[in-house]
């Protein structure tokens, strides 16, 4: 009886060591990964802010609500994350009609925190902030018919709930923008122009992990 007993102890034993290592793999697995995410983009508030060699002009121009959308490749290692990601906007105003076209590309770094991780289902804390290169296509009746360039930055933070491979987030922050040309630009002809921007900006979309 002993013996049976004894037996009884030594195989469960073995059967909890031995899954162990799955569970710490499983938690392991599920905070390193590739992701790919999509998303759409609602930017509000903020304002156009002209400068002419350097010096801010009057006038700054309200912007309506900018509607959009975007596309991240990332990788996600313990709580660090990094990535690229590729983003267009429109821009509109009520000084003239026809919008303002803005396409990003800019590279990433981030933190994923781990909030709840069960069966599969996850919940994490996360940041994000990309500073990349702008391509600006403006209204052709104020800004002439060419394209500026410059760059973008930005701070975002939000949650994303994961269940699998599949999931969902959102985020919000701050995305800043600003754009050169060094040619004629509407009523301003050879002289050194910027316009920069910053908005409140929501994003919200799927999330896909490999």
């Amino acid at each position: 009886m002993q013996r049976n007993t004894l037996s009884i102890g030594l195989v469960a034993l073995t059967l909890l060591v031995g899954g162990l290592p799955t569970t710490a793999n499983a938690q392991r697995s599920s905070r390193y990964n590739t992701h790919v995410e999509g998303y759409f983009i609602g930017d509000f508030l903020g304002e156009y802010r002209l400068r002419v060699d350097g010096e801010r002009q009057d006038g700054d121009i309200d912007l309506d609500p900018t509607l959009g959308g975007g596309v991240r490749v990332g990788f996600q290692a313990g709580l660090f994350a990094a990535g690229l990601m590729a983003e267009f906007r429109g821009y509109g105003n009520d000084t003239y009609e026809d919008r303002d076209f803005a396409f990003d590309f800019a590279p990433f770094l981030g933190f994923r925190i781990p909030l709840v991780e069960s069966r599969g289902t996850k919940v994490r804390l996360r940041g994000t902030f990309p500073l990349g290169f702008t391509i600006l296509k403006p209204d052709e009746g104020t800004f002439g018919d060419t394209r500026y360039y410059g760059f973008n930055a930005g701070a975002l933070g939000g949650i994303e709930f994961v269940f699998g491979s599949f999931g969902f987030f959102t985020d919000v922050g701050l995305r800043y923008h600003r754009v050169y040309a060094n040619e004629e630009l509407g009523p301003f002809p050879d002289v050194r122009v910027s316009l920069s921007w910053a908005q409140l900006s929501l994003n919200a979309g799927m999330h896909f992990e490999f």
